[in-house]
């Protein structure tokens, strides 16, 4: 794994972390070096419709939903693992209340996205592209490492035949269920244009009438507060030599 050292051009330097260890190390690093830094999470929206590709937002300065957690523009935030979900309300035009309850799926549950399962498939034949100051620092982040097909978890018969007419919930058996860990050396910085797209094979129509459907991209990691000025993602110069 390797960091740069230096402030504000990089970030702090771990050494001899374990991949299963980084959070860790990379708290432990931050806060020896005055930063005030804690576990954290980003959760991007990106309302599905028709076309090929989708782009998250994360700096925090943009419109964002109300259950959206976003970059605040004075902070930085380094990932250490990254999720792609899908999600459905069934409402043309949600308000904020109902997008404060959507569920977070790992694939396309036919009892919770009926008509629209196949074309959502194509979510999980997709790359994720994270973008840094129009600096591409992925290209072929491969959507399939995210999809879960786990045991449902209501309206299934003792044969494990899902119930007729019963809603369906997708399995969630751990807090990183869904999650992938992100060993690159990334770091988002508020003060920075920082968005993710995804990019599918082709584009296809996933709307159902009078229902809204999201791609969520969760990030979990390190939040360095006040950290904008400090830290910076250190790959992007590999990018631009």
């Amino acid at each position: 794994m390797n960091f740069s050292n230096r402030m504000g051009t990089g970030i702090p330097k771990v050494n001899a972390v374990k991949p299963f260890n980084r959070t860790t190390g990379l708290l432990q690093s931050l806060l020896a070096k005055g930063h005030r830094a804690a576990e954290g999470e980003l959760v991007l929206f990106a309302t599905l419709g028709t076309s090929g590709s989708y782009t998250f937002q994360v700096n925090e300065n943009q419109n964002r939903l109300v259950s959206e957690i976003r970059l605040r523009q004075g902070d930085a935030f380094i990932p250490t693992h990254v999720g792609l979900f899908l999600g459905r309300i069934a409402a043309a035009s949600p308000t904020d209340g109902q997008i404060a309850q959507v569920q977070k799926h790992t694939y396309p549950n036919l009892s919770v996205f009926g008509a629209a399962t196949e074309p959502l498939e194509a979510i999980y034949n997709s790359r994720l592209q994270i973008q840094v100051n129009s600096v591409n620092l992925t290209e072929t982040l491969y959507t399939q490492r995210f999809k879960r097909v786990g045991t449902a978890q209501k309206g299934v018969a003792v044969s494990t035949v899902a119930t007729t007419g019963v809603y369906q919930q997708s399995e969630w058996s751990n807090d990183m269920y869904g999650m992938c860990a992100l060993s690159q050396s990334i770091a988002f910085n508020g003060v920075q244009n920082n968005t993710i797209n995804l990019i599918l094979p082709a584009a296809v129509d996933t709307t159902v009438a009078n229902t809204t459907s999201y791609a969520i991209v969760v990030f979990k990691g390190i939040q360095v507060i006040n950290g904008a000025g400090s830290v910076t993602d250190a790959s992007i110069s590999a990018f631009n030599r």
